[in-house]
């Protein structure tokens, strides 16, 4: 800068107020649906009422009441999120051979990327849609989803015994519910344990060579 010029400064205007008041709310709404997910965890989502919800994220009854109606709302717009996430995250995963792929899928969607309070939630959430249009339609958009990164996968990776891609990716995702069914149910069966199994299925479904074990223990010990 030369002598005797003055710096000048740069002052960024705020937002509009709108633009403002918009995040505001979406801030509050994703406030509201983190405490809907504690409420479950706790109590389950048929034992919670609005009043557990408002006091779980630190807010009045009528406050909450303002930005959701029901619970089945608050529900809809968590799971939204939730699915949102879980597809961004799995487009992500690197495509570089279907050995590395199925590895980091399965950690993520079955492994160590999912705890038991997640999966949990995820049950309660699927009784919930069966009768709720909304969330009905939501669960709907992320089994598409998730048919189609599986058939992917295998028109990719290959399958078994000529079975069809199609064919394979139901029976994956039928195998994949399943496990995390045991995950929450059966205490011993940890996440490691699951995203072992999960990989070894997909690896016989792919006609892949089985992952090699170490610390075998003899059969009905």
């Amino acid at each position: 800068m030369k002598a005797g010029e003055v710096k000048k400064q740069v002052v960024q205007e705020p937002p509009p107020a709108a633009e403002r008041v918009e995040k505001s709310a979406d801030s509050r709404r994703r406030k509201i649906a983190s405490a809907l997910g504690r409420c479950i965890r706790t109590k389950g989502f048929s034992a919670t009422t609005l009043t557990d919800i408002a006091i779980a994220a630190e807010m009045s009854p009528n406050l909450l009441r303002y930005y959701f109606e029901t619970k089945e709302e608050i529900l809809e717009y968590y799971y939204r999120l939730m699915s949102d996430r879980l597809m961004a995250s799995i487009l992500k995963i690197e495509r570089a051979t279907p050995e590395q792929w199925l590895a980091e899928f399965c950690a993520f969607s079955i492994g160590s990327g999912t705890d038991r309070a997640a999966l949990s939630l995820l049950i309660e959430t699927f009784a919930v849609a069966m009768h709720h249009e909304g969330l009905n339609k939501l669960k709907a958009r992320y089994d598409n989803f998730m048919a189609r990164i599986y058939r992917e996968f295998f028109q990719w990776a290959g399958t078994a015994n000529g079975m069809a891609a199609h064919d394979a990716a139901q029976l994956a995702r039928t195998i994949e519910l399943g496990i995390k069914l045991g995950a929450v149910f059966q205490k011993d069966f940890n996440a490691r344990q699951a995203e072992s199994v999960f990989l070894a299925e997909m690896r016989r479904l792919a006609g892949l060579a089985p992952v090699r074990r170490t610390n075998r223990q003899p059969f009905g010990v």
